[in-house]
Parts: structure tokens; sequence; C-alpha cells
């Protein structure tokens, strides 16, 4: 079962015992734990730098010449030996840090798989031709 982050607030949030539904399931049967929230930490600090590129990038003229410099920096921010950072949603702080050893197995396992995915789809079986015309156009872009 998929919750909306409005229902996991509702979740974490409403005092133990509320009724949620007739059939007498209460909020607090639903809870979100520490350690889920932790997780929840661990996989939007990984994500974010994922959600920065994205930003970046979704622009009408994005040109190669763009592209491959920020997935390589975007592939080094995934590293499996790297910390990861966010963005605390309350500004209170500037930014969250996990270091990578200290990062469940489970998320860490994703991390990497997220990086190889990434390197597979634009790194791994190019063919040479298209390196030359990804080279060409990188140089004729004025930026």
């Amino acid at each position: 079962h998929y919750c909306s982050f409005t229902e996991i607030l509702i979740l974490y949030y409403v005092p133990n015992g509320y009724v949620a539904n007739d059939d007498g399931k209460v909020y607090s049967d639903f809870a979100i734990n520490t350690e889920d929230w932790e997780t929840i930490r661990e996989l939007a600090a990984i994500l974010w730098r994922v959600a920065q590129v994205v930003n970046l990038l979704h622009g009408d003229y994005v040109t190669i010449s763009l592209v491959y410099p920020m997935l390589g920096t975007l592939l080094k921010q995934l590293s499996s030996h790297r910390p990861v950072s966010l963005q605390d949603e309350r500004r209170d702080v500037d930014l969250y840090t996990i270091e990578a050893k200290d990062m469940e197995p489970h998320m860490a396992e994703a991390r990497e798989s997220l990086r190889a995915g990434i390197i597979e789809r634009f790194f791994t079986n190019i063919r040479e031709n298209d390196y030359i015309k990804i080279g060409i156009a990188t140089l004729l872009d004025i930026r």
C-alpha cells in the first residue's frame, strides 16, 4: 500500500488511538516508525542530486554538451563511497549529510542500482560513430 506525502504526515502526527475508519483501524496501526523515517530520509538524500540535475536539464534548448557533464557529476555523487546530502525541508540546517558507511544496506544497493542504470543508459553500448557526433556537437556548442 503506497501513501501520499499528506497521508504519511497524517499517519505520523495523528495521536495514537485515533480511529481512522469505521472498521476500527486506527492511524497508529499504520504509523511510520523511526527506522522508516530514516529510510525515507536516505532515499530523499539519494534522489536529491538526481532532482537537481533534472531541474537543470528540463529547458527547451538542452544540448549534449550540457547533458554529459551533468551526468558525469551525478555519477560521481552516486558513487558508493561518497556521502549523500539533502536540503532539509524545514531549512533549519543547510544540508543534511549521510555518510556512505551509515546508509542502510538496501539504500546503498538502490543507489548503486540507480548509478548502474544511468551508466548503462547513457555510457554503455554507444557506437563509435555516435561518440564522434557527440564530440562534434560538444565542440560546436558555444556555451
